[in-house]
């Protein structure tokens, strides 16, 4: 579910009034995504297409230290309804505002374990840096989680030999809101989401980071 920016204190009334007891789960903090792609942009176009079957791969850290960044690479993935992530976090420490892009997938590949290390051999193109603020809540019972995201920013990395941290693309202001509960409590989740006053939709801040890259 996506609205603008101005709507957020709007959402947070909604949160503290919801009937499953909204409260804050963690503080706030930035979060911080490379997202690697083929040189064809496969992913891109698979969540285009709707493929059923479909990877994503990104290293994620939080904060704002572009120096000392010790990372986890996740693979989203996808089966028809069902999605999950893949994760191993990396031992190394990879400088982002020194290190060149052949230096920090190196590093990368050193690392990686079987699938993982697999995907990126194939999905070895960085595309794009994001970074946005996160909150985080959970209802009282503990089975639905939501998130906020906003004050995203996108870099354009595919032409670039090192990170580009500086030069943005312009993107939307707008609240990402994300509610996600366990397999189990699937039921719960859309008694929670169906109070929600947006109207639910797909949001990828992946697919969207690329639209505006391409000026779409």
């Amino acid at each position: 579910m996506t609205t603008e920016r101005i709507a957020l204190p709007w959402i947070h009334s909604w949160l503290r009034l919801h009937p499953a007891g909204f409260s804050e789960l963690y503080p706030p903090r930035r979060v911080n995504n490379v997202y690697f792609d083929t040189p064809e942009l496969a992913s891109y176009e698979e969540n285009l297409a709707g493929v059923a079957e479909r990877v994503k791969l990104r290293m994620r850290w939080y904060g704002t230290d572009m120096n000392n960044v010790r990372g986890t690479v996740e693979m989203k993935c996808k089966h028809a309804l069902d999605g999950w992530k893949v994760s191993q976090k990396l031992q190394a420490t990879i400088d982002l505002a020194a290190q060149s892009w052949s230096q920090i997938t190196t590093a990368l590949r050193a690392e990686l374990r079987d699938a993982m290390r697999l995907t990126l051999e194939f999905a070895n193109r960085p595309v794009l840096i994001n970074r946005y603020d996160r909150e985080y809540h959970q209802t009282v019972d503990g089975k639905v989680r939501v998130t906020l995201d906003y004050t995203q920013e996108v870099f354009a990395q595919w032409s670039a030999s090192a990170p580009n941290l500086h030069l943005a693309v312009p993107v939307r202001d707008l609240v990402i809101v994300e509610a996600k509960a366990d397999r189990a409590d699937h039921d719960r989740l859309a008694q929670v989401a169906s109070a929600f006053p947006l109207r639910m939709s797909k949001a990828s801040k992946y697919v969207s980071g690329v639209e505006a890259l391409l000026g779409h």
